[in-house]
């Protein structure tokens, strides 16, 4: 069985005026949600095998401490087209990017997309709980898929295997 995991970029610092959203750090919670995500995920064999990330910063500084705290390095694409990617761009860019080989393709990107592509994922999941209802900065939602692969992402071939969200056990 596959896994995809959904992740929204940890907490980013507020924008400035000579600084562009697409450029905005992460805050320093932000960085020590990501190193304990990371180790999270480590601990419970959850290390994605290929992150396909945003290109803004926040989200490659998500990938960058994430992977550190999991201890390992892994193939990363930053990609501009999930940016402002609404959830069906999202879902052509894990078709068309999403290594045949890999076994955990994570995804890192902003809101609303990533919540609402997670949320009509688990839409149908009896375990779908509060975490969906803010899908806080950080926040992460592991999907076993079926056999369909990274092409045939739908409710109906995709269960709900964890959440991780910042400050709670996943």
């Amino acid at each position: 069985m596959r896994l995809l995991s959904i992740l929204r970029h940890a907490k980013a610092a507020a924008g400035s005026a000579t600084e562009g959203d697409h450029d905005r750090p992460l805050a320093s919670r932000g960085v020590r949600h990501s190193l304990g995500l990371g180790a999270d995920l480590a601990r419970m064999g959850l290390v994605p095998d290929q992150i396909l990330c945003s290109d803004a910063r926040r989200t490659a500084e998500t990938v960058r401490y994430l992977l550190a705290g999991a201890g390992v390095s892994r193939r990363v694409l930053l990609l501009p087209e999930i940016y402002e990617a609404g959830m069906g761009q999202v879902l052509d860019v894990i078709s068309e990017c999403g290594d045949p080989a890999a076994g955990h393709v994570m995804v890192v990107g902003h809101n609303p997309t990533v919540h609402m592509l997670a949320e009509q994922l688990a839409a149908a999941s009896a375990a779908i709980g509060p975490v969906f209802e803010r899908f806080s900065p950080g926040t992460n939602a592991v999907f076993e898929i079926g056999k369909e692969g990274w092409s045939g992402l739908r409710p109906d071939n995709v269960r709900l295997a964890h959440t991780f969200e910042p400050g709670m056990d996943g």
